[in-house]
């Protein structure tokens, strides 16, 4: 399914990002992202490149989009947030509202305190983070839409620790990685893959992960000869990926150390 972005006209409003204040202009946007479903647990990454007056997961995409259990937490869909240093956190979605009298008894609750008793949470999700989207055996493909306001800022300024991270890009346009300003900080090699940040993207449909380093061989002169390479294709000669991210697609990034990421706004023209 490809994913597609919108515009609208809406009210000027704004929210904080990770790292500084992010503004949205008098446009609202929104965004299509697979929600995958197969005969087995089928899994995607959603990128969140919109902002909302509270920046909560049920604004930006609301709960009623997912499908929720009474029964179990194994039978309802799932949202993953990793936070590095702490691992993951699981919410699933409980839905008592076939019950009269409990039609707003819905929402997510985390896994471990999954039933009637359990307490609902709305996650905070800020422009450029990213979370799992999981859904049950025998669910059916489709989407869900993320909305909310058009981030309208010359940059977004986000940390990147060492290790694993989930991270988008701030804004909601495509991108390709080679065109993101991540480079810019990032630990590169000449040597090997294993030596250099990687980013890892995961294909919804293969259910699968494609992984790229960043090769530098900027210090010799040769810029265009370094990027974004497959650990598969990491030598001088191999090309530099055109892959692009689609808006609301996250990706795993994966630093040797840590380092401030700015990334700029490449549809800021637009508000002018």
């Amino acid at each position: 399914m490809k994913k597609t972005l919108t515009l609208a006209a809406a009210a000027l409003i704004s929210a904080s990002a990770f790292a500084q204040t992010v503004t949205s202009a008098n446009i609202v946007g929104y965004t299509k992202v697979d929600k995958p479903g197969n005969t087995g647990v089928s899994f995607n990454i959603m990128g969140i490149t919109f902002t909302s007056e509270s920046n909560k997961l049920s604004e930006l995409c609301p709960v009623d989009q997912f499908n929720g259990s009474l029964a179990g937490a194994a039978l309802a869909d799932q949202i993953i947030i990793y936070t590095p240093g702490a691992g993951y956190t699981t919410y699933a979605k409980y839905d008592a509202s076939s019950y009269p009298g409990y039609e707003t008894y819905v929402g997510w609750q985390e896994i471990s305190d999954f039933g009637f008793a359990g307490t609902f949470i709305d996650p905070v999700l800020q422009p450029g983070s990213a979370l799992w989207i999981k859904t049950p055996a025998g669910s059916s493909s489709t989407n869900v839409i993320v909305a909310g306001d058009v981030v309208s800022v010359a940059s977004v300024t986000n940390s990147v620790v060492e290790g694993l991270q989930l991270i988008a890009n701030p804004f909601s346009d495509a991108v390709k990685l080679d065109d993101l300003n991540l480079y810019e900080n990032a630990t590169g090699s000449l040597a090997g893959s294993a030596d250099a940040d990687q980013i890892i993207v995961y294909d919804p449909d293969t259910q699968s992960y494609e992984t790229f380093a960043f090769y530098d061989a900027r210090g010799y002169g040769y810029t265009n000869e370094s990027g974004w390479k497959a650990i598969s294709a990491f030598q001088f000669t191999d090309p530099v990926t055109d892959y692009e991210l689609q808006p609301g697609q996250g990706f795993w990034y994966k630093a040797k150390s840590a380092f401030t990421w700015v990334e700029t706004n490449k549809y800021l023209s637009a508000f002018e």
